[in-house]
Formats: structure tokens, C-alpha cells, sequence
């Protein structure tokens, strides 16, 4: 049975979702970076409880560490690092709009921005700011990356 997230870390995901669809149209509109694009939106950052996948990667990533090559296993590492982070920031914002901003069902850009500032953890956000720019950059390198590039067009075959 999948575990549900609770409603107001829900909220915050489907409206943080929306916004960077909209924000980023174009990337998602983008042949090359569509696709990912698309799958970060539903697959990784979704209003979902994700914590039973996360917890089987890391159970994988013990046991494939010794055995990977070092930039998977460096790309893993990053990806790991990253959702660790934005899973504390996210709940500290919705920890903030919950209790200082008696968020019930719906979140304005107003109160976004508000907690936002009230919780005050601007080292936090540039560090999750360059996870994201090195996993992008660790990604685009794995992808050139003959055996990774080839198993990625067989997935995509039947």
C-alpha cells in the first residue's frame, strides 16, 4: 500500500510543480529537455510520498557502490544529496505556512514568498541551487557515455 504525503506537503508540491511547469515551458516544450523535464514534474517531484523509492535507492546505492562506475556512482550520490536537501527545505517551508501562516488548502505566491523569507535558510537554497545545476551537469555527461547512452535507447524499446 503506498503512504500517502500529508495534505499540506501535497499542497506545496502540486503548487511548487505548477509554477516551474510554468516557469520553465519552454525546457518542457524542448525536444532534448522535455522528456526529463516531464519526468522530474510527475516522477521525482510530484505530490506523492515518495519514501519508500527513496529508501530502496539508497538500500541500492550501498550495494552497487563498490561495483559502479564512479560517475554513476557520483551522479547517485549528487541525486541523493539533492532530494535529502528539498525534502528538508520543503518541510520547513510547509512547517512555516502551516504554523505562522495558517495555510489551510491553498497556497498564494504571496504566502510562498512570505514563508519563504520567514524561514530564512538562503546558504540552504544556493547549496540546493548548485546540487541541481551538478546533477544536470553529471546527467549530461552520463548520457554520452557509451554503455549508459545504450542502455537508455534499449529502455525505450520494446
Amino acid at each position: 500500500m503506498q503512504r500517502r504525503l500529508p495534505l499540506a506537503l501535497a499542497t506545496l508540491r502540486t503548487w511548487q510543480s505548477e509554477r516551474l511547469a510554468v516557469t520553465h515551458q519552454d525546457l518542457l516544450q524542448h525536444k532534448q529537455f522535455g522528456p526529463a523535464c516531464r519526468f522530474f514534474l510527475t516522477d521525482v517531484y510530484a505530490p506523492q510520498d515518495f519514501s519508500e523509492r527513496d529508501e530502496d535507492i539508497l538500500h541500492v546505492y550501498q550495494a552497487m557502490k563498490r561495483i559502479m562506475p564512479a560517475p554513476i556512482m557520483r551522479t547517485l550520490n549528487l541525486v541523493i544529496a539533492l532530494n535529502e536537501l528539498t525534502n528538508q527545505l520543503d518541510n520547513q517551508l510547509v512547517q512555516v505556512m502551516v504554523d505562522d501562516l495558517q495555510l489551510t488548502d491553498a497556497i498564494t505566491s504571496e504566502m510562498y514568498a512570505e514563508a519563504y523569507r520567514i524561514c530564512d535558510n538562503y546558504a540552504d537554497r544556493v547549496r540546493q541551487i548548485n546540487l541541481i545545476v551538478d546533477v544536470g551537469g553529471s546527467v549530461n555527461k552520463l548520457v554520452r557515455l557509451p554503455f549508459v547512452g545504450l542502455t537508455l535507447r534499449l529502455a525505450h524499446t520494446p
